[in-house]
């Protein structure tokens, strides 16, 4: 049933798509923690990187997840400084939205 669901929802295999639903239920606790700034880190490893590199973030104690993401949040305010040329274009990134694990009503049973 989760490759059948998985392959409705775009992804290649039902433990992506748990490991994905996984990784977005941890960016949901970190900004119900008020943390957003780490959330967002995950989210950015998630779309940017892959399923399976945010998982692994995840699996981490939580204060080296911890640490590991707010290096990222610095990171990515100095790459996004240094990137910041008049000009030039913004680099094109699939994106994986949270929504997109969520079960879609399809016409036919899923049987």
């Amino acid at each position: 049933m989760r490759d059948v669901l998985a392959t409705r929802v775009g992804f290649g295999s039902g433990r992506t798509y748990e490991k994905a639903a996984r990784v977005v239920h941890a960016i949901d606790e970190e900004s119900g923690q008020n943390r957003r700034d780490e959330a967002e880190a995950l989210r950015r490893v998630l779309n940017e990187k892959s399923v399976e590199a945010a998982a692994q973030v995840v699996k981490l104690p939580v204060e080296r997840r911890l640490a590991v993401l707010r290096d990222l949040g610095e990171r990515r305010g100095q790459d996004s400084q240094a990137r910041a040329r008049p000009g030039a274009p913004a680099p094109h990134r699939r994106r994986v939205a949270p929504s997109c694990l969520q079960a879609r009503r399809h016409p036919r049973p899923l049987s």
